[in-house]
Formats: structure tokens, sequence, C-alpha cells
């Protein structure tokens, strides 16, 4: 198996197991990128197609605005854009699965944030009522003097 074969295997695997993310899914033929197109009209045009799916489907959250350049970025990062494998364009079929784990990365994100918040009112909510009503008081003294 070649590596882009390797690489195509792991992206449809990764949209297959991510089926929330239909709605920004692009044709996987689709060019978003080829070798010789400025970064900023490849971002202006994902931005474009992403919001033509969103006016399709009103139901659906707007995708944080960094997501489209982050894209780029993690694509240059692992050397899509550049050296050898920049000969070969940035299809919808990239997209469709580095965006399906950017939302398991913020939902992951998310939960955890929850949980921290959770945690801290349960560990304020346990906290000896003496121990609360000390500190308050001595709130209370610093504002009042």
């Amino acid at each position: 198996m070649t590596p882009s074969n390797i690489c195509t295997a792991i992206l449809l695997i990764a949209i297959t197991c991510t089926g929330h993310v239909k709605a920004y899914l692009l044709p996987k033929e689709e060019i978003v990128w080829r070798q010789g197109m400025p970064i900023e009209r490849a971002i202006q045009q994902l931005k474009e197609r992403v919001s033509e799916a969103l006016q399709q489907n009103t139901a659906l959250q707007n995708p944080p605005v960094d997501v489209f350049p982050q894209f780029f970025r993690d694509m240059a990062l692992i050397g899509r854009t550049t050296g050898r494998s920049a000969a070969y364009p940035l299809t919808g079929l990239e997209w469709n699965a580095w965006y399906a784990g950017e939302i398991a990365r913020m939902r992951a994100h998310r939960q955890a944030y929850y949980r921290t918040v959770d945690e801290i009112h349960n560990e304020a909510a346990a906290m000896n009522p003496d121990r609360r009503q000390g500190r308050s008081s001595a709130i209370s003294s610093l504002v009042a003097g």
C-alpha cells in the first residue's frame, strides 16, 4: 500500500466514524487547494463553500472562524502544501476528515471545561459552612474597611 492510499484509508475511516459532520462535507473530489494557489484565496473559497452548506440547512451552527486558516496550517505542518506532497491538490476528502477530527477535539475540550467547572462548583458546595462564612466575612470586612 502506498502512503497516499494509507492516508486515504485513514481519512475514510475518520469520516465514517463521524457522521455528525455531514453538513460540512464537501464532495471528496472537490479541489480545496492546488499548488500555486494563494492560501488566502483557498481559505476564502472554503469559507464560501461552508457558508453555502449553512444556507441550505439553517439548523447547522457556524463553525469557529479560525478553523479555515487552521486547516491550512495543519496541512502545512504535515507537508501537504509544501514539498513533494504539494504537487497533489488538497481535496474535499481531506477537509472532511480534518474537520471531523476538529469537531471531536472541540467537543472534548468543551466537555473537559464543563467537568472542571462542575468539580470546582462541587468542591465549593462541599466546603464547611463555617469556612465559607469566614471567607465571606473576611471579604465583607475588606470591602467595608
